[in-house]
């Protein structure tokens, strides 16, 4: 009797020991989900959209998820425009990520395209240093440039200068108050350069649409 009391107290030593030991391990593993670390699926970010406002491109997006649950590894993102890598972001926890574009002021008109992918450290998967780039999200297209001159555009050079209406002009030519048909007129002197090889150049002039009917060319 006494064997088979001591028997029963070893086994349920050892139940309660493995237990204790598998509650221990489900505790470990809680805030270490598997669906919570980005190492064999890396997904993007989503919901890319934005708009444009004064020369500049305001740009938003969500932070990815697996599950619900954001990727702990989320290292930051990465932006593209027209295909072409242009700036990494860090992920600070923020729901949602914000991003400025400054569009130089001479950048053409066009369609515009933008992508954003993430990126994930891969140190908790056992990688430390290596870096896992997600697919991207996007595009998120800007055609044409809000700030380009409409037809239709008009130029009298009644200012005397070819800077308000943003002309890029070569060093021979000026605007001529006394001359023209009606004056003031935009005059070239062929001096010392006689092939006439310098050039008067506009802003941008957006020529898409009939400015009366608004119908597309």
């Amino acid at each position: 009797m006494e064997y088979k009391s001591l028997s029963k107290l070893i086994v349920l030593i050892i139940f309660l020991g493995l237990l204790q030991g598998y509650i221990f391990a489900q505790d470990i593993q809680l805030p270490l989900k598997a669906d919570s670390i980005a190492c064999d699926t890396f997904p993007p970010p989503r919901w890319l959209d934005g708009y444009t406002s004064n020369y500049i491109h305001h740009l938003w997006w969500l932070k990815p998820e697996i599950d619900a649950i954001t990727p702990i590894n989320l290292l930051g993102y990465k932006l593209y425009l027209n295909g072409d890598s242009i700036d990494q972001i860090l992920f600070f926890g923020e729901d949602t990520s914000h991003y400025f574009d400054t569009i130089d002021f001479w950048f053409p008109p066009g369609f515009i395209e933008y992508h954003v992918s993430a990126l994930y450290e891969q140190s908790p998967c056992g990688l430390p240093g290596a870096i896992e780039e997600s697919s991207l999200e996007g595009p998120l297209g800007i055609y044409g440039y809000p700030e380009a001159f409409i037809m239709t555009f008009i130029e009298d050079w009644n200012t005397g200068s070819f800077d308000p209406n943003l002309w890029i002009a070569d060093e021979y030519w000026y605007v001529n108050g006394p001359y023209g048909h009606p004056y003031p007129c935009a005059t070239y002197s062929n001096f010392p350069d006689s092939a006439y090889r310098q050039s008067l150049i506009s802003y941008w002039i957006n020529t898409t649409s009939n400015p009366i009917s608004g119908t597309q060319y």
